[in-house]
């Protein structure tokens, strides 16, 4: 077992590797292979995770998965001692699991379309990540250990996303999909006004509680939910795509004081908006220098 700015290498495999990391209000960035799948699992706290221009809180115990195409992974803590375990499955990992060859097949294909980070419940996996965590065995069996907790994280891991591949039963009557659908097109559309229920209620010809019912029914979340999501997005794209001052975006989404956007911010993504605008910073300015290096050598 090593440790290098943070991340604990608990054990590191040909097929697999399995780490610890001690989160802090700093980006923990982790480089990650291509066709690699990455298993995270939040031991103490909520952290923010993002990933491929992506990014989903973790909340403390949970899981979070992602089929990765070599994009740089990276971590932050939402409060004080977050730490989270992270297991990668390279791309030699299933040919080697002892799973039949056809459902290997299956497997891969199923990972390969996660293009998109995933967040579950999953106490098994917490619990058997704990005993790698907490793990005293001597060294000779460490290997033999790590290899059998390893491919029961993985069983686990395959038996949820399985799980929540399955169809919703989704069963609304097509006039109550239509308001729903207006009401979620208002709030998109209109990101500066703070609609409350009963204002989309009347607007869209129902009443407030079959509104709450259904939006939350049909998109999975609560009407304010949404709005704080489709503010604190828009407000990420304009960071990043535009020069606006933090306190007119803040203005531009119904905020008055800007203080009140930097805290919606920090407790949305986990991170403020600042930190994002210089991540940003950086992150072009990489860009910028390896386009001069490429062109010089070409």
């Amino acid at each position: 077992m090593n440790q290098v700015n943070g991340i604990i290498f608990l054990y590191s495999h040909v097929n697999y590797e399995v780490n610890f990391l001690a989160l802090s209000d700093n980006f923990s960035r982790i480089k990650t292979e291509k066709n690699s799948s990455i298993l995270i699992i939040s031991i103490a706290k909520n952290s923010t995770v993002i990933l491929d221009q992506q990014e989903v809180e973790l909340k403390e115990q949970h899981s979070c998965f992602y089929y990765s195409q070599g994009a740089d992974l990276y971590l932050i803590a939402q409060g004080k001692d977050a730490k989270v375990f992270i297991l990668t499955f390279k791309t030699g990992f299933l040919q080697h699991s002892e799973i039949e060859l056809d459902h290997q097949q299956k497997i891969e294909q199923s990972f390969r379309s996660s293009s998109l980070l995933r967040t579950f419940n999953a106490p098994t996996l917490y619990s058997t990540a704990m005993d790698l965590i907490n793990s005293q065995l001597p060294d000779a069996l460490i290997p033999t250990f790590y290899k059998a907790k390893s491919l029961n994280l993985f069983c686990i891991l395959v038996a949820y996303l399985e799980l929540l591949s399955e169809p919703g039963n989704i069963r609304l009557r097509v006039i109550d999909m239509e308001k729903i659908k207006v009401a979620k097109e208002l709030i998109e559309s209109n990101l500066n006004q703070n609609f409350t229920i009963p204002q989309l209620a009347r607007t869209v010809g129902t009443n407030e509680q079959y509104l709450k019912k259904h939006f939350k029914q049909f998109y999975g979340k609560t009407v304010f939910n949404f709005i704080v999501e489709c503010k604190m997005h828009k407000a990420k794209q304009m960071i990043k795509e535009r020069d606006v001052k933090i306190s007119a975006i803040s203005q531009q989404l119904g905020y008055k004081h800007a203080t009140h956007f930097t805290t919606a911010f920090k407790k949305f993504f986990g991170y403020t908006p600042n930190a994002l605008r210089y991540l940003f910073v950086v992150f072009i300015e990489n860009y910028a220098a390896t386009r001069d290096i490429t062109s010089i050598l070409i």
